[in-house]
């Protein structure tokens, strides 16, 4: 190990000579609210800043608001979700079970928008899910009356030519629309989904809760903490994040990642490794590969990538050679029969836009350079990544309507990357989700509606699919 390279530790260790900087602050509640406020968006204002600097240097941030990505060749494995910010309703969390849950009255339907419906001509897709055999999950909210916008899963069984209402969830809560880039939800949010089967799924968002009958029944997942902030499924387990102490945009105190099984579920209540992240913590992005589950994380003191120590705790794992001092800005999983890690970090900036290294790692805990300087994306406040292999990459750009976004592809492992010949329009606010859900598909999600878009040529040519 070289002078300047971190020593891997705990947690607390990290954060102890981080803390040993910090500068004791008046403690009050508009202050508080001050640091949750500049937490919500510190990777969007860090970037500003970065790009008009003169030096290149690593960026020390994690996670991103709307990408992780997973999955398989045949059937495609789940895609992953878009995340929006929630609206501040707080639920009471299941309790804990050691069974698989049972259908529960909770996961009642909205009058007017039961199984079989038609889809709402208002309907807001947030979050895609493939279960292979042509199954597609669209996650989103529509009106459900007065005033008032609820959870509503969209289904398609013929990969997207046609639509119908799988499930709606009354008394539970969506993103609140003002408030974008944090992943963080309050319990009684769902906004995302993912199905390790045509048959068995999760909702979730702050709350959770699973179905094992393709959507006709649904009731709460156990977990632990107050939120789950974070969940990924690659058809053998599930791997589920809680918070505790989560409102819209951070948690405070513990995460906690867990594993259950997709054939025998039982919950996460009470089990899993976790790490103390103190206050402020925001934007978990979980990646599965190589068996070795990881989740990036934002906290006051930087970016870190976590990964089980123990059966009992969490600890950063290894950093790609360009990311030393803190995680990747974004980390997601290759949709191949045998799935690595991709990882983007920031190493330049120039006016407008910022240049990314390209890393990869075949189980998150050794990493190496696939190219430092070939990817530039328009600086616009957020970033994804998907990889359909280890050659076929998708990364994207969005969230600022004065200069959009960026959408580029790499076929030769991030080696290069280059603008698709057939690139889909570029929405207002760019880009807010790219996922690989298997094969050569690639999905693409930009402005709020009813529609995205999918490519069957990893990502050289794209049509529009509007979910009615």
């Amino acid at each position: 190990m070289s002078g300047n390279e971190p020593r891997p530790g705990s947690v607390e260790e990290l954060f102890a000579r981080e803390r040993a900087l910090v500068t004791d602050l008046p403690a009050d509640e508009e202050r508080w609210q001050r640091i949750v406020h500049a937490a919500r968006w510190r990777r969007r204002s860090h970037r500003q800043r970065y790009a008009g600097a003169a030096a290149a240097v690593a960026l020390l941030t994690a996670g991103v608001a709307w990408a992780t990505t997973h999955g398989t060749g045949t059937p495609p494995r789940p895609a992953a979700t878009t995340v929006a910010t929630p609206g501040p309703t707080q639920v009471t969390r299941p309790a804990p079970s050691t069974s698989a849950p049972a259908p529960s009255a909770t996961g009642s339907a909205v009058p007017g928008l039961a199984r079989g419906a038609a889809v709402p001509k208002d309907f807001t897709v947030l979050s895609l899910s493939n279960a292979g055999h042509g199954h597609v999950y669209a996650m989103g909210d529509a009106s459900c009356g007065h005033g008032v916008r609820c959870p509503v899963l969209a289904g398609s069984t013929d990969e997207g030519r046609t639509w119908a209402v799988v499930h709606s969830f009354d008394g539970r809560t969506v993103p609140d629309p003002d408030v974008v880039g944090a992943s963080v939800q309050p319990a009684g949010v769902l906004s995302q989904v993912r199905f390790a089967t045509p048959e068995i799924g999760w909702v979730f968002g702050g709350g959770a809760m699973q179905t094992r009958d393709g959507g006709r029944t649904w009731a709460p997942y156990p977990h632990s903490g107050d939120a789950v902030v974070a969940l990924e499924t690659d058809g053998q387990q599930v791997v589920v994040v809680t918070g505790q102490g989560c409102g819209t945009g951070s948690c405070s105190g513990q995460l906690t990642m867990a594993t259950d099984s997709v054939a025998q579920p039982h919950g996460v209540a009470g089990g899993g490794a976790s790490a103390d992240l103190g206050r402020g913590w925001n934007e978990p992005v979980l990646a599965l590969g190589g068996g070795q589950p990881v989740v990036s994380v934002w906290t006051p003191v930087g970016g870190v990538l976590l990964q089980v120590q123990d059966t009992e705790s969490l600890s950063p794992g290894s950093q790609g050679p360009v990311c030393r001092g803190g995680g990747a800005e974004v980390v997601t999983t290759d949709a191949s029969a045998h799935p690595g890690l991709v990882g983007l970090c920031t190493t330049q900036g120039a006016a407008g836009s910022l240049g990314y290294a390209v890393n990869t790692s075949p189980d998150g805990l050794t990493w190496s350079v696939v190219d430092a300087q070939s990817l530039t994306l328009v600086n616009a406040g957020h970033i994804a990544l998907a990889a359909a292999d280890r050659s076929n990459l998708l990364a994207a750009s969005g969230g600022n309507p004065s200069v959009h976004g960026s959408l580029k592809v790499s076929h030769d492992g991030g080696h290069t990357w280059v603008v698709p010949a057939g690139a889909p329009p570029m929405p207002t606010m760019g880009w807010r989700w790219v996922g690989a859900p298997g094969g050569a598909t690639f999905y693409a999600l930009g402005g709020p509606g009813p529609a995205y878009w999918v490519s069957h040529d990893h990502g050289d040519h794209w049509q529009k699919v509007t979910i009615s």
